[in-house]
Order: structure tokens, then C-alpha cells, then sequence
């Protein structure tokens, strides 16, 4: 995602107070979404538009940047932007949560909680009741979370920049999965197959390694690899229907069919909304549309095999 590269000093700090913040290529609310800022994260201002009603600003949990609307800016004291940056271990656990501040609102899963306590989230001199349920992550979580969280996900629509349960885009939905395993991802998919080690064939993944998918040698898609015995055990009726979707495909007459007599596993990727589809040794091959839409790049671990040797 491209947005103009800024590099002034920083006039401000801030912390989202919403569930969602566009964050925008130009200071307009007609450029393209790059990404978001959702509840909790905090951030620093760089640059007011010269129409004072956008800011630039650097996101602090990934680098990004972009613009955001000069009002969704919850202007924190230094003071207090440095506890609620130091402070973002404590994650909404529920797909959907309510937050009673000056008005009760929604928040989202994956938002950070900084400067939580008991219920309670104090912010200068704000201070909001949050009585849901929440992840406190001291480590970095293990494959068994990674594929629960993924799961979750599944069905939500697809949305360029998006970041949330509501609506994500591929490497959005990589980064806040393994952002609740504690880990931290950059924001696009060609900074993402940059971070772990090397997997050099599909046969050698594992559930919870990432593929990437070219097109000219530049990467532009991303996903989280599950082998289908561990989607029998997270959701057997889903195991099932995907086994008969395949099967369907190889005893059809279709144009286009998986490498059936090569290796292939299965991808969680974001799409036309988060699904599961079939991964060989060619690319992701789209089971409703019956043929493929990625082709592969290479692979990556986060997670090392044993479980114990965590790569950041």
C-alpha cells in the first residue's frame, strides 16, 4: 500500500479512542484506506494538513503511516502516551465488546486495553469501565492459539486496510492473529515475508507457517497454512465440507483442478472474505471457483516446529 514518505518531527501524540480509525494515503476522505488504527493503539502525530482538518501520523505497534481526520485525534499527554505505550498487554478477548466511557460504544477483538486495571481504563483524566473479557499476554502463544484465533476470523468480509473482525485484508488478518499470540508482524505482506525463517518446500510447512503469493515477483498476498487434521479437530462439520468441495471438484468436469497428484494442504487466507482453500504446490486453488487465484512465492516460520524456540 503506497502513501507518500514523511519524515518531520513529532508535534503530537495520540491514542485510539474508537473502535476503528481510517488511516488514508492523501488528507482526504475520498483517498484510499491504508490501514487502521484500532482501540488502544497509540500513535504520534507528524504533520497537520494544510487544511487543518487531517494529521500524518506513525503508527506506533507497525511503523505505518498515513493520514487520519484531525478530530479522531485523542490528544494524550506525553506522560500519559508513554504509560498506554508501554502498556498493551492486555487484548480484547470477545469478537465484539461494549466500553462505557462518555458513551458506550463497541470494541473490537484484538484491541489493546493500556493502563487497564481491574475493569477500569484511565487515560489522563478519562476514565472508561471495561467489564469484558480479556487476553493478559505476558509470552508468545504457541500454534494451538494461532489456529483457534484464525478460525475466529472465518467469514469476515474483505476490506483493503482493514484490520478488524468487521473487515480485513490479508496481511491485516496475519498481523492482528499473531499481534493476540504476541508477536509482532509489520503491516504488508512484503514486510511479513521478511520476518522468520525459510520453509523450502510445502511439504516441509506446518500449520501456522505463513505462505506468500506473486504476481511478477512481487508479493501480494499472504496466509496462514493449516494442515486438515488440525481443521478436523477445531471444526469437524468444516473438515467435512471442505473434503466433499474437493472431491466434488475432482470428479467433475472442471477446467482448471488442484495438482491432486502433488502434496497440497490448506489456507486461511482473506479473499473475498476470510475462507479456507485448498494449497499445492502451484498456489491457493479456490474451491468455489474452481481454479487458482494465487501462485505461490515462498514460505515462512514465526513459530518454530518444537515449540520452544520462538522467532520473533
Amino acid at each position: 500500500m503506497d502513501v507518500e514518505n514523511h519524515s518531520y518531527q513529532v508535534i503530537g501524540h495520540g491514542i485510539c479512542h474508537l473502535a476503528i480509525i481510517p488511516m488514508r494515503a492523501k488528507p482526504t476522505s475520498k483517498s484510499e484506506q491504508v490501514s487502521q488504527l484500532i482501540f488502544g493503539e497509540t500513535f504520534q502525530v507528524l504533520e497537520e494538513s494544510q487544511d487543518q482538518k487531517f494529521v500524518f501520523i506513525l503508527a506506533d505497534f507497525d511503523q505505518y503511516q498515513g493520514w487520519i481526520e484531525k478530530s479522531r485525534w485523542w490528544k494524550a499527554t506525553r506522560v500519559c502516551y508513554n504509560q498506554a505505550k508501554a502498556s498493551q498487554e492486555y487484548m480484547v478477548a470477545e469478537d465484539f465488546s461494549s466500553l462505557k466511557g462518555t458513551y458506550q460504544q463497541i470494541i473490537l477483538l484484538g484491541s489493546t486495553l493500556p493502563l487497564y486495571n481491574q475493569g477500569i481504563l484511565t487515560w489522563d483524566q478519562q476514565t472508561m469501565k471495561f467489564h469484558n473479557s480479556v487476553y493478559h499476554v505476558k509470552k508468545m502463544l504457541g500454534q494451538k492459539f494461532i489456529l483457534g484465533i484464525s478460525f475466529r476470523f472465518l467469514g469476515t468480509p474483505y476490506l483493503w486496510g482493514g484490520k478488524t473482525i468487521t473487515g480485513i485484508d490479508c496481511s491485516g488478518l496475519t498481523q492482528q492473529i499473531f499481534k493476540l499470540a504476541n508477536y509482532q508482524l509489520p503491516r504488508d505482506a512484503y514486510q511479513q515475508a521478511e520476518v522468520g525463517i525459510n520453509v523450502s518446500t510445502i511439504e516441509s510447512t506446518i500449520s501456522g507457517d505463513l505462505a506468500f503469493f506473486a504476481r511478477e515477483e512481487r508479493i501480494i498476498h499472504v496466509g496462514i497454512i493449516v494442515q486438515f487434521e488440525d481443521i478436523k479437530g477445531l471444526d469437524e462439520g468444516l473438515a467435512n465440507l471442505l473434503q466433499v468441495k474437493l472431491e466434488n471438484v475432482k470428479t467433475t468436469n472442471t477446467e482448471t483442478k488442484p495438482n491432486t497428484d502433488e502434496a497440497y494442504t490448506w489456507i486461511i487466507h482473506a479473499y473475498d472474505c476470510v475462507r479456507i482453500d485448498v494449497l499445492d504446490n502451484v498456489g491457493i486453488y479456490n474451491l468455489d471457483e474452481r481454479q487458482y487465484t494465487h501462485f505461490n512465492h515462498s514460505f515462512k516460520r514465526v513459530i518454530a516446529k518444537n515449540k520452544l524456540d520462538l522467532i520473533k
